[in-house]
Protein backbone atom coordinates (compact mmCIF):
# COMPACT_ATOMS: atom_id res chain seq x y z
CA UNK A 1 0.00 0.00 0.00
CA UNK A 2 1.52 3.73 -1.40
CA UNK A 3 0.62 6.59 0.86
CA UNK A 4 1.74 10.28 0.47
CA UNK A 5 3.38 12.03 3.04
CA UNK A 6 0.21 14.13 3.88
CA UNK A 7 -2.00 11.06 4.26
CA UNK A 8 -0.34 9.55 6.94
CA UNK A 9 -1.60 11.82 9.63
CA UNK A 10 -5.03 10.41 8.84
CA UNK A 11 -4.37 6.75 7.45
CA UNK A 12 -1.67 5.65 10.10
CA UNK A 13 -1.73 8.04 12.69
CA UNK A 14 -0.54 6.34 15.75
CA UNK A 15 2.93 4.05 15.74
CA UNK A 16 1.80 0.50 15.68
CA UNK A 17 3.82 -3.03 15.94
CA UNK A 18 1.32 -3.72 13.03
CA UNK A 19 2.80 -1.78 10.82
CA UNK A 20 6.05 0.19 9.10
CA UNK A 21 6.67 2.92 6.86
CA UNK A 22 9.24 2.85 4.40
CA UNK A 23 9.58 6.35 2.70
CA UNK A 24 10.31 6.67 -0.95
CA UNK A 25 10.62 9.76 -3.04
CA UNK A 26 8.58 9.95 -6.43
CA UNK A 27 9.12 12.87 -8.26
CA UNK A 28 11.42 14.43 -5.20
CA UNK A 29 7.88 14.04 -3.11
CA UNK A 30 7.90 12.03 -0.34
CA UNK A 31 5.46 8.68 -0.26
CA UNK A 32 5.59 5.50 2.39
CA UNK A 33 5.53 2.35 1.31
CA UNK A 34 3.05 0.71 4.22
CA UNK A 35 4.89 -2.63 5.31
CA UNK A 36 2.10 -4.77 7.27
CA UNK A 37 3.52 -7.01 9.74
CA UNK A 38 0.37 -8.28 11.27
CA UNK A 39 -0.76 -11.70 9.47
CA UNK A 40 -3.13 -14.59 10.53
CA UNK A 41 -4.28 -17.80 9.64
CA UNK A 42 -7.13 -17.68 12.09
CA UNK A 43 -10.03 -17.88 9.43
CA UNK A 44 -12.92 -20.96 8.95
CA UNK A 45 -11.51 -22.66 5.69
CA UNK A 46 -14.76 -24.20 5.41
CA UNK A 47 -17.03 -20.96 4.84
CA UNK A 48 -14.43 -18.71 3.62
CA UNK A 49 -13.68 -18.43 0.05
CA UNK A 50 -10.37 -17.93 -1.94
CA UNK A 51 -8.67 -17.71 -5.41
CA UNK A 52 -5.69 -19.47 -4.94
CA UNK A 53 -2.70 -20.20 -7.81
CA UNK A 54 -3.75 -23.12 -8.74
CA UNK A 55 -5.80 -26.54 -7.27
CA UNK A 56 -2.42 -27.76 -5.86
CA UNK A 57 -1.23 -24.78 -4.32
CA UNK A 58 -2.16 -23.61 -1.04
CA UNK A 59 -1.34 -19.85 -1.48
CA UNK A 60 -4.36 -17.32 -1.83
CA UNK A 61 -4.12 -15.08 -4.60
CA UNK A 62 -7.27 -12.75 -3.91
CA UNK A 63 -10.34 -13.07 -1.29
CA UNK A 64 -14.04 -13.42 -2.12
CA UNK A 65 -15.33 -14.15 1.32
CA UNK A 66 -13.14 -14.75 4.76
CA UNK A 67 -14.70 -15.62 7.97
CA UNK A 68 -11.95 -14.83 10.79
CA UNK A 69 -11.93 -16.75 13.76
CA UNK A 70 -9.77 -14.74 16.34
CA UNK A 71 -11.75 -12.07 18.25
CA UNK A 72 -8.31 -10.86 18.91
CA UNK A 73 -8.65 -9.04 15.46
CA UNK A 74 -11.01 -6.86 16.32
CA UNK A 75 -8.24 -4.92 18.43
CA UNK A 76 -6.16 -4.66 14.98
CA UNK A 77 -6.61 -2.30 12.09
CA UNK A 78 -4.84 -3.45 9.24
CA UNK A 79 -3.53 -7.01 8.71
CA UNK A 80 -2.88 -9.71 6.13
CA UNK A 81 -3.52 -13.68 5.47
CA UNK A 82 -0.07 -15.74 6.33
CA UNK A 83 -1.03 -18.32 3.60
CA UNK A 84 -1.21 -15.34 0.50
CA UNK A 85 0.61 -13.06 -1.48
CA UNK A 86 -0.02 -10.35 0.60
CA UNK A 87 -1.38 -8.32 -2.21
CA UNK A 88 -4.75 -7.75 -0.25
CA UNK A 89 -4.40 -5.49 3.09
CA UNK A 90 -7.07 -6.24 5.37
CA UNK A 91 -8.61 -3.63 7.94
CA UNK A 92 -11.97 -3.62 10.28
CA UNK A 93 -14.50 -0.98 10.58
CA UNK A 94 -12.93 0.73 12.95
CA UNK A 95 -10.05 2.16 10.38
CA UNK A 96 -12.83 2.40 7.68
CA UNK A 97 -14.83 4.60 9.50
CA UNK A 98 -11.66 7.12 10.44
CA UNK A 99 -11.15 7.38 6.97
CA UNK A 100 -14.54 8.08 6.10
CA UNK A 101 -14.85 10.91 8.91
CA UNK A 102 -11.47 12.45 7.89
CA UNK A 103 -13.52 13.11 4.71
CA UNK A 104 -11.33 10.96 2.57
CA UNK A 105 -13.50 7.74 1.89
CA UNK A 106 -13.71 8.09 -1.99
CA UNK A 107 -9.91 8.02 -2.46
CA UNK A 108 -9.30 4.72 -1.09
CA UNK A 109 -11.13 1.84 -2.49
CA UNK A 110 -12.63 -0.93 0.56
CA UNK A 111 -14.70 -3.89 -0.30
CA UNK A 112 -16.96 -6.03 2.83
CA UNK A 113 -15.15 -9.54 2.22
CA UNK A 114 -16.25 -11.20 5.66
CA UNK A 115 -16.55 -11.03 9.82
CA UNK A 116 -15.23 -12.20 12.98
CA UNK A 117 -17.00 -14.94 14.48
CA UNK A 118 -16.30 -14.19 18.13
CA UNK A 119 -17.01 -17.85 18.80
CA UNK A 120 -13.97 -18.51 17.98
CA UNK A 121 -14.63 -22.22 16.20
CA UNK A 122 -14.00 -23.66 13.08
CA UNK A 123 -16.41 -25.82 11.11
CA UNK A 124 -14.61 -29.17 10.29
CA UNK A 125 -17.90 -31.41 9.70
CA UNK A 126 -20.71 -30.86 7.32
CA UNK A 127 -22.47 -27.51 6.33
CA UNK A 128 -23.12 -24.57 8.88
CA UNK A 129 -25.31 -21.31 8.53
CA UNK A 130 -22.50 -18.56 7.31
CA UNK A 131 -23.09 -15.70 10.21
CA UNK A 132 -24.03 -12.47 8.83
CA UNK A 133 -20.99 -9.60 9.01
CA UNK A 134 -21.07 -8.23 12.61
CA UNK A 135 -22.80 -4.60 12.61
CA UNK A 136 -20.00 -3.26 13.49
CA UNK A 137 -17.26 -4.62 12.79
CA UNK A 138 -16.94 -6.30 9.38
CA UNK A 139 -13.72 -6.73 7.62
CA UNK A 140 -12.51 -5.16 4.45
CA UNK A 141 -10.37 -5.54 2.02
CA UNK A 142 -8.52 -2.85 0.83
CA UNK A 143 -6.35 -3.41 -2.45
CA UNK A 144 -2.35 -2.35 -1.98
CA UNK A 145 -0.62 -0.04 -4.53
CA UNK A 146 -3.76 2.33 -4.92
CA UNK A 147 -2.71 5.48 -4.86
CA UNK A 148 -3.88 7.34 -1.50
CA UNK A 149 -5.41 10.70 -1.11
CA UNK A 150 -3.22 13.91 -1.58
CA UNK A 151 -5.57 15.97 -0.73
CA UNK A 152 -7.28 16.35 2.76
CA UNK A 153 -10.25 18.34 2.70
CA UNK A 154 -12.27 17.65 5.75
CA UNK A 155 -15.97 17.12 4.20
CA UNK A 156 -15.28 16.27 0.75
CA UNK A 157 -18.67 15.05 -0.74
CA UNK A 158 -19.02 13.19 -4.52
CA UNK A 159 -22.21 11.99 -5.80
CA UNK A 160 -21.84 9.01 -7.95
CA UNK A 161 -21.79 9.11 -11.27
CA UNK A 162 -23.24 5.76 -12.43
CA UNK A 163 -24.08 2.33 -11.56
CA UNK A 164 -21.55 -0.67 -11.67
CA UNK A 165 -24.06 -1.74 -14.24
CA UNK A 166 -23.76 1.24 -16.33
CA UNK A 167 -19.85 0.81 -15.92
CA UNK A 168 -19.60 -2.52 -17.22
CA UNK A 169 -21.82 -1.88 -20.07
CA UNK A 170 -19.43 0.66 -21.21
CA UNK A 171 -16.19 -1.80 -20.75
CA UNK A 172 -17.97 -4.60 -22.57
CA UNK A 173 -18.72 -1.76 -25.46
CA UNK A 174 -15.05 -1.34 -26.05
CA UNK A 175 -14.20 -5.55 -25.79
CA UNK A 176 -10.78 -6.29 -27.67
CA UNK A 177 -9.90 -9.48 -29.42
CA UNK A 178 -6.76 -11.25 -27.84
CA UNK A 179 -5.50 -14.36 -28.13
CA UNK A 180 -4.54 -16.49 -25.31
CA UNK A 181 -1.93 -19.25 -25.22
CA UNK A 182 -3.15 -22.39 -23.27
CA UNK A 183 -1.65 -25.94 -22.78
CA UNK A 184 -1.98 -27.37 -26.61
CA UNK A 185 -3.46 -31.12 -26.91
CA UNK A 186 -0.39 -31.84 -28.80
CA UNK A 187 3.20 -30.74 -28.82
CA UNK A 188 3.89 -28.29 -31.42
CA UNK A 189 7.26 -25.60 -31.49
CA UNK A 190 5.00 -22.66 -29.38
CA UNK A 191 5.49 -23.20 -26.13
CA UNK A 192 6.23 -21.24 -22.78
CA UNK A 193 9.19 -21.63 -20.84
CA UNK A 194 11.24 -24.78 -21.23
CA UNK A 195 14.37 -24.79 -23.39
CA UNK A 196 14.38 -22.60 -26.56
CA UNK A 197 15.14 -23.98 -30.11
CA UNK A 198 17.69 -21.78 -30.85
CA UNK A 199 19.83 -21.86 -34.19
CA UNK A 200 23.71 -23.32 -33.84
CA UNK A 201 24.78 -19.90 -34.00
CA UNK A 202 22.48 -17.81 -32.02
CA UNK A 203 24.61 -16.62 -29.08
CA UNK A 204 22.14 -16.96 -25.95
CA UNK A 205 20.97 -13.58 -24.73
CA UNK A 206 22.56 -12.03 -22.04
CA UNK A 207 21.48 -9.50 -19.83
CA UNK A 208 22.97 -6.87 -16.83
CA UNK A 209 25.39 -9.46 -14.83
CA UNK A 210 24.66 -12.87 -17.06
CA UNK A 211 21.94 -14.80 -19.13
CA UNK A 212 18.33 -13.42 -19.56
CA UNK A 213 15.47 -16.20 -18.45
CA UNK A 214 14.25 -17.77 -21.62
CA UNK A 215 10.06 -16.94 -21.70
CA UNK A 216 8.49 -18.21 -24.70
CA UNK A 217 8.94 -19.18 -28.14
CA UNK A 218 6.11 -18.96 -30.80
CA UNK A 219 5.33 -20.29 -34.34
CA UNK A 220 3.89 -17.33 -36.49
CA UNK A 221 2.50 -19.92 -38.93
CA UNK A 222 0.94 -21.65 -35.76
CA UNK A 223 -1.48 -18.56 -34.99
CA UNK A 224 -4.67 -18.55 -36.01
CA UNK A 225 -6.41 -14.75 -36.58
CA UNK A 226 -3.49 -12.81 -35.68
CA UNK A 227 -3.35 -10.18 -38.05
CA UNK A 228 -6.87 -9.65 -36.42
CA UNK A 229 -5.70 -9.23 -33.15
CA UNK A 230 -1.92 -7.94 -33.93
CA UNK A 231 -2.26 -6.15 -37.39
CA UNK A 232 1.16 -6.18 -39.09
CA UNK A 233 2.42 -9.02 -37.31
CA UNK A 234 4.56 -11.75 -39.69
CA UNK A 235 2.53 -14.65 -40.37
CA UNK A 236 5.31 -16.76 -41.27
CA UNK A 237 9.03 -17.11 -39.53
CA UNK A 238 8.75 -17.41 -35.20
CA UNK A 239 9.41 -14.70 -32.26
CA UNK A 240 11.52 -15.42 -28.86
CA UNK A 241 10.95 -14.01 -25.80
CA UNK A 242 14.12 -13.11 -22.89
CA UNK A 243 13.71 -11.15 -20.18
CA UNK A 244 16.52 -10.28 -17.28
CA UNK A 245 16.31 -11.42 -14.09
CA UNK A 246 19.17 -9.42 -12.83
CA UNK A 247 17.63 -6.27 -14.06
CA UNK A 248 18.45 -3.27 -11.77
CA UNK A 249 15.07 -1.21 -11.00
CA UNK A 250 17.65 1.90 -12.22
CA UNK A 251 18.70 0.27 -14.93
CA UNK A 252 15.34 1.15 -17.24
CA UNK A 253 14.80 5.09 -15.99
CA UNK A 254 18.87 5.09 -17.43
CA UNK A 255 17.94 3.26 -20.57
CA UNK A 256 20.51 0.61 -20.31
CA UNK A 257 19.64 -2.49 -20.08
CA UNK A 258 19.43 -4.86 -22.17
CA UNK A 259 16.24 -5.81 -19.99
CA UNK A 260 14.97 -7.90 -22.29
CA UNK A 261 15.24 -9.19 -25.94
CA UNK A 262 12.57 -10.17 -28.58
CA UNK A 263 13.94 -11.93 -31.65
CA UNK A 264 12.08 -12.14 -34.95
CA UNK A 265 13.35 -14.73 -37.77
CA UNK A 266 11.84 -15.14 -41.01
CA UNK A 267 12.13 -18.99 -40.75
CA UNK A 268 11.63 -21.01 -38.25
CA UNK A 269 14.47 -23.15 -37.37
CA UNK A 270 14.55 -26.80 -36.80
CA UNK A 271 17.92 -26.79 -34.31
CA UNK A 272 16.94 -28.86 -31.60
CA UNK A 273 16.42 -27.42 -27.87
CA UNK A 274 19.44 -25.72 -26.72
CA UNK A 275 20.55 -25.89 -23.39
CA UNK A 276 20.40 -23.43 -20.63
CA UNK A 277 23.75 -21.78 -19.52
CA UNK A 278 25.04 -22.81 -16.17
CA UNK A 279 24.75 -19.23 -14.85
CA UNK A 280 21.35 -18.96 -15.33
CA UNK A 281 19.43 -19.16 -11.58
CA UNK A 282 17.52 -21.77 -10.58
CA UNK A 283 14.59 -19.61 -10.04
CA UNK A 284 14.67 -18.59 -14.03
CA UNK A 285 14.70 -22.15 -15.45
CA UNK A 286 11.19 -22.87 -16.35
CA UNK A 287 9.27 -26.15 -17.07
CA UNK A 288 8.30 -26.36 -20.71
CA UNK A 289 4.62 -25.98 -21.81
CA UNK A 290 3.29 -26.63 -25.46
CA UNK A 291 1.03 -23.98 -26.13
CA UNK A 292 -1.72 -23.34 -28.82
CA UNK A 293 -3.86 -20.11 -29.33
CA UNK A 294 -7.36 -19.43 -28.15
CA UNK A 295 -9.60 -16.53 -29.18
CA UNK A 296 -11.20 -14.34 -26.26
CA UNK A 297 -12.32 -11.12 -25.87
CA UNK A 298 -10.40 -8.50 -23.27
CA UNK A 299 -11.95 -5.61 -21.49
CA UNK A 300 -10.49 -2.14 -20.45
CA UNK A 301 -9.70 -1.18 -17.00
CA UNK A 302 -12.47 1.46 -15.05
CA UNK A 303 -9.08 3.90 -15.09
CA UNK A 304 -8.61 3.02 -19.19
CA UNK A 305 -11.74 4.63 -20.56
CA UNK A 306 -11.84 7.23 -17.46
CA UNK A 307 -14.35 6.00 -15.17
CA UNK A 308 -13.80 6.86 -11.77
CA UNK A 309 -14.60 3.43 -9.87
CA UNK A 310 -14.98 5.27 -6.40
CA UNK A 311 -17.93 7.26 -7.70
CA UNK A 312 -19.65 4.29 -8.73
CA UNK A 313 -22.94 3.96 -7.44
CA UNK A 314 -22.11 0.63 -5.63
CA UNK A 315 -19.32 -1.45 -4.71
CA UNK A 316 -19.46 -4.33 -6.35
CA UNK A 317 -15.95 -4.97 -7.62
CA UNK A 318 -15.67 -8.05 -7.97
CA UNK A 319 -17.82 -8.29 -10.69
CA UNK A 320 -15.04 -6.19 -12.89
CA UNK A 321 -12.39 -9.05 -11.43
CA UNK A 322 -14.91 -12.01 -12.77
CA UNK A 323 -15.68 -10.08 -16.13
CA UNK A 324 -11.44 -9.67 -17.24
CA UNK A 325 -10.51 -12.82 -15.07
CA UNK A 326 -13.09 -15.20 -16.45
CA UNK A 327 -12.05 -14.95 -19.71
CA UNK A 328 -8.64 -16.68 -18.71
CA UNK A 329 -10.90 -19.45 -17.02
CA UNK A 330 -8.51 -21.93 -14.80
CA UNK A 331 -5.36 -20.91 -17.16
CA UNK A 332 -2.20 -18.28 -16.92
CA UNK A 333 -3.16 -14.67 -17.77
CA UNK A 334 -0.39 -15.57 -21.01
CA UNK A 335 -1.69 -13.46 -23.92
CA UNK A 336 -1.29 -11.79 -27.49
CA UNK A 337 -2.90 -8.39 -28.35
CA UNK A 338 -6.04 -7.28 -26.93
CA UNK A 339 -6.16 -4.88 -23.37
CA UNK A 340 -3.24 -6.25 -20.81
CA UNK A 341 -4.49 -7.58 -17.58
CA UNK A 342 -2.58 -4.22 -15.82
CA UNK A 343 -2.47 -4.96 -11.64
CA UNK A 344 -1.15 -1.37 -10.73
CA UNK A 345 -1.95 1.56 -13.26
CA UNK A 346 -3.05 0.90 -16.49
CA UNK A 347 -0.82 3.67 -18.32
CA UNK A 348 1.51 1.20 -20.07
CA UNK A 349 1.48 3.08 -23.40
CA UNK A 350 2.19 6.28 -21.69
CA UNK A 351 5.13 4.76 -20.31
CA UNK A 352 6.36 2.96 -23.91
CA UNK A 353 5.65 6.73 -25.61
CA UNK A 354 7.84 8.25 -22.75
CA UNK A 355 10.39 6.41 -23.44
CA UNK A 356 10.59 6.22 -26.83
CA UNK A 357 10.61 10.12 -26.99
CA UNK A 358 13.19 10.61 -23.94
CA UNK A 359 15.48 7.90 -23.63
CA UNK A 360 15.09 6.49 -27.25
CA UNK A 361 15.31 9.82 -29.09
CA UNK A 362 12.14 9.07 -31.29
CA UNK A 363 9.20 11.54 -32.13
CA UNK A 364 6.56 11.60 -34.09
CA UNK A 365 5.14 8.39 -32.80
CA UNK A 366 1.25 8.12 -32.36
CA UNK A 367 0.70 7.33 -28.76
CA UNK A 368 -1.96 5.17 -29.74
CA UNK A 369 -0.22 2.92 -31.82
CA UNK A 370 1.26 0.85 -28.82
CA UNK A 371 -0.14 -2.37 -29.06
CA UNK A 372 0.39 -5.41 -26.44
CA UNK A 373 2.75 -8.14 -28.44
CA UNK A 374 2.78 -10.37 -25.58
CA UNK A 375 1.84 -10.80 -22.15
CA UNK A 376 3.22 -13.80 -20.24
CA UNK A 377 1.60 -14.33 -16.45
CA UNK A 378 2.98 -16.04 -13.56
CA UNK A 379 2.37 -19.88 -13.96
CA UNK A 380 3.25 -21.66 -11.05
CA UNK A 381 2.72 -25.00 -12.60
CA UNK A 382 5.81 -24.08 -14.27
CA UNK A 383 7.53 -22.38 -11.77
CA UNK A 384 7.25 -18.91 -13.00
CA UNK A 385 6.74 -16.21 -11.01
CA UNK A 386 6.63 -12.53 -11.16
CA UNK A 387 6.95 -10.83 -7.93
CA UNK A 388 3.84 -11.61 -6.44
CA UNK A 389 1.45 -13.22 -8.80
CA UNK A 390 2.24 -10.43 -11.59
CA UNK A 391 2.78 -10.38 -15.11
CA UNK A 392 5.26 -9.37 -17.78
CA UNK A 393 3.78 -7.04 -20.90
CA UNK A 394 5.73 -6.51 -24.36
CA UNK A 395 4.81 -3.62 -26.18
CA UNK A 396 5.38 -2.73 -29.75
CA UNK A 397 4.21 0.52 -31.88
CA UNK A 398 2.28 -0.47 -34.62
CA UNK A 399 4.84 1.64 -36.85
CA UNK A 400 7.69 -1.21 -35.83
CA UNK A 401 5.43 -4.16 -36.03
CA UNK A 402 4.21 -2.84 -39.90
CA UNK A 403 8.41 -2.97 -40.49
CA UNK A 404 8.81 -5.95 -38.73
CA UNK A 405 11.37 -4.45 -36.29
CA UNK A 406 11.14 -6.27 -32.61
CA UNK A 407 14.32 -4.30 -31.32
CA UNK A 408 11.91 -1.44 -30.29
CA UNK A 409 9.86 -3.67 -27.74
CA UNK A 410 9.39 -1.92 -24.54
CA UNK A 411 8.56 -4.50 -21.64
CA UNK A 412 6.93 -3.88 -18.02
CA UNK A 413 6.94 -5.87 -14.90
CA UNK A 414 3.64 -5.23 -12.73
CA UNK A 415 3.04 -7.36 -9.94
CA UNK A 416 0.96 -6.93 -6.34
Amino acid sequence: MLISAAAVPVLLPDPSADWELLPILIEDEPWYVVNVLRTTHAYDPERSDFRRFSSESALIFSCRKIVLTDPALLDVEVFTLEDSTRGEVFVTETFKRRIESAGIGYAVRFREVGCIDESGESVTEGPRPQPAPSATDPIHACHAGLPAPTSLAPNHKVEPIMSTDEALDLLLAQQRPALQLVPAASAGWSQVGGQPNLPDDMAWPMGCEGPMAFLAQLDLAEIPGAPVVLPGLPTKGCLYFFYDPDLPPDALDRGEGPGWQVIHLAQRPTAPPRDMPDALPDDFRFAAAAVGFRAIRTVPSFERIGVDWSRLADDNFDRFDELRDGAYGEHAFHQMGGYPANIQDDTMEEECQRVAESLRQRSGLDPAGWRLLLQVGSDEALGMMWGDGGNIYFWIHEDDLAQGDFSRVWAVLQCF
